[in-house]
C-alpha cells in the first residue's frame, strides 16, 4: 500500500509530477492545462521542431496561447524534450500519442508501442500510467498491461494502469478541463488512483467505467455516433437536392422535436483525427473477431464519397456558366477540417483541391488559421481576402466556415459561390449555389 497512499499524497497536495508522451492536439492541450492547474508538468514528443518551437514559446496549435506556453516554461512549471529521461522524473505519465492509419485503413500503434518500451527502461516503480489515445479494446491491457508484468511489475501494487478517453474538442472555447471525463483502470486500485487525478483537475463530472475495455469502446462508439448520422444526412442532402428541396429547411425542422432526434448538417466531408478514423479502428477489431460491421462500413464509404462529389459539383458549376474546367481559377475559403481551428488533418478540403489540380485547375485559399499548405507538389500560402483576389477567380468555394470570414465582402464580390456550409441561408441569388437545396440544377 505504500506506492498507493504515495501517489494519492501527491496528487492531493499537487506534488505529483506529470509527463504527458505525445504533444499534438491532445497531449499539448492536456499538459497546458495540467500544468496550468499548479502541477509540475514534462511533455515528451520525438518531433524536434515540435520541441524547438515549444521551447521559444510559438504555439503550433489555435486555442493554446504563446503567452501562456512562454510564462509556463519562465516559471518552471512546464517543460519540454525529445528525451523520455522526463520520464524518470514524474509519478504520473499521460500517453497521448497518434494512432493513425495505414494505407490500408488497418491501424498502427507503433507509436504507442514505442512510447511503452521507452518507458519501460526507466524504473517506473510507484508511476501512474494513463493511455488516453483513441485504441481499441483491449489495448491498454495489452499493450501496456502485459508489457508491465513481463517486467515483473505488479499492476495494482506497485504500477498502476488506466485508461481515460481523450474528449478534445479543436475550434471549441470548452477547456479539457470543463469536460465531462471517463476512467477505468486495470484494477479497482488503479481507478481509484487515476479518478483521484483527474477529480483534481477536472471541474466537470468523471465517472468510472467498468473496466478499461469499456471505455475504450465508449471512445469508439462516440465517433462512430457521429459517422453513422453524418454519412445520413449526407446522403439525404444528396436526395433532397436531386429532389428539389432544402435539406437545411429538413433539419431544421425535424430538430423542433423535443425528444428523438438530433442534428446534424451535411458539408463536404467529415475530417479531422476521429471520425475518419475510430471507426476503422472497431471494423479491425470487430474483424478479428469474426464479425462485419457492414453499417458502419457503409456509412465510412458514405463520408470518403463525399469530396467527389464536391468535386463533381465543381465541374458541374463550371459547366453549367460556360467556363472550361482547365485553367480555370477556384478560391477555396478555408482549409481546415473544422472552423475556427488550425487543424487540417484528413480535410476534405485538402482532397477536393488534390483532385482539381489533376485537371490543371488554378487554386487559391484563404483560411486566416492556416498560413500556408503543402499538398504533394502543390504549395500555396494563404492570400488575402479582398475585393481583387475575390474578383480574380472563376468560382469561390466556401468549405470551412471560419467565423472570422468576411462573407458579405464575398458575396458581393464573388461571380459564383458554392456554399457547402450554408452560409448563405438567408441569401437568395442564382450565383449561389449550395448542397443540399437543388435550386441551381
Amino acid at each position: 500500500m505504500q506506492y498507493v497512499n504515495r501517489i494519492i499524497n501527491k496528487i492531493q497536495k499537487k506534488e505529483a509530477k506529470v509527463c504527458i508522451i505525445g504533444l499534438g492536439y491532445v497531449g499539448l492541450t492536456i499538459a497546458i492545462e495540467i500544468a496550468e492547474d499548479g502541477f509540475i508538468t514534462f511533455g515528451v514528443d520525438i518531433a524536434e521542431n515540435k520541441i524547438k518551437l515549444l521551447n521559444e514559446g510559438i504555439s503550433y496549435i489555435h486555442g493554446i496561447s504563446e503567452q501562456t506556453i512562454k510564462q509556463l516554461i519562465k516559471n518552471g512549471t512546464f517543460s519540454v524534450s525529445t528525451s523520455y529521461d522526463l520520464v524518470k522524473e514524474a509519478d504520473i505519465i499521460i500517453i497521448a500519442v497518434n494512432t493513425p492509419l495505414n494505407e490500408y485503413k488497418i491501424p498502427n500503434f507503433k507509436y504507442l508501442e514505442i512510447a511503452v518500451e521507452e518507458m519501460l527502461k526507466y524504473d517506473l516503480k510507484g508511476k501512474l500510467i494513463i493511455l488516453e489515445s483513441t485504441v481499441y479494446p483491449g489495448a491498454t491491457e495489452e499493450i501496456i498491461g502485459e508489457r508491465l508484468i513481463k517486467q515483473g511489475y505488479k499492476i495494482g501494487e506497485d504500477v498502476f494502469v488506466a485508461y481515460s478517453p481523450e474528449r478534445i474538442d479543436p475550434g471549441s472555447s470548452k477547456k479539457f478541463k470543463q469536460i465531462p471525463k471517463i476512467v477505468a483502470g486495470l484494477t479497482e486500485t488503479c481507478a481509484n488512483v487515476a479518478e483521484e487525478f483527474y477529480k483534481k483537475i477536472i471541474k466537470a463530472p468523471v465517472y468510472r467505467a467498468s473496466s478499461t475495455k469499456a471505455a475504450e469502446m465508449t471512445k469508439l462508439l462516440e465517433n462512430l455516433f457521429r459517422l453513422v448520422n453524418i454519412s445520413l444526412i449526407y446522403q439525404i442532402a444528396i436526395l433532397c437536392e436531386k429532389a428539389n428541396i432544402n435539406v437545411w429547411e429538413v433539419i431544421d425542422l425535424a430538430k423542433t422535436k423535443p425528444f428523438g432526434f438530433m442534428a446534424f448538417y451535411p458539408g463536404p466531408g467529415a475530417g479531422g483525427s476521429c471520425i475518419p478514423k475510430d471507426p476503422q479502428i472497431l471494423l479491425w477489431w470487430a474483424k478479428k473477431h469474426s464479425y462485419l460491421l457492414e453499417f458502419i462500413e457503409t456509412a465510412a464509404k458514405v463520408n470518403d464519397e463525399m469530396p467527389y462529389f464536391i468535386y463533381n459539383k465543381i465541374l458541374e458549376i463550371l459547366n453549367k456558366n460556360g467556363i472550361a474546367a482547365k485553367n480555370s481559377r477556384i478560391l477555396i475559403i478555408g482549409v481546415s477540417y473544422k472552423k475556427n481551428t488550425n487543424d487540417i488533418r484528413d480535410s476534405a478540403a485538402l482532397k477536393v483541391i488534390k483532385l482539381l489540380l489533376d485537371l490543371d485547375i488554378k487554386i487559391s485559399y484563404h483560411d486566416p488559421y492556416v498560413p500556408s499548405l503543402k499538398i504533394d507538389n502543390y504549395q500555396a500560402r494563404s492570400i488575402e481576402l479582398n475585393s481583387e483576389n475575390i474578383k480574380n477567380h472563376d468560382l469561390v468555394a466556401i468549405f470551412t466556415d471560419h467565423d472570422n470570414i468576411n462573407y458579405e465582402l464575398i458575396f458581393n464580390e464573388a461571380k459564383l459561390i458554392l456554399d457547402t456550409r450554408n452560409v448563405y441561408k438567408n441569401k437568395a441569388s442564382p450565383k449561389i449555389y449550395t448542397l443540399g437545396k437543388g435550386k441551381n440544377f
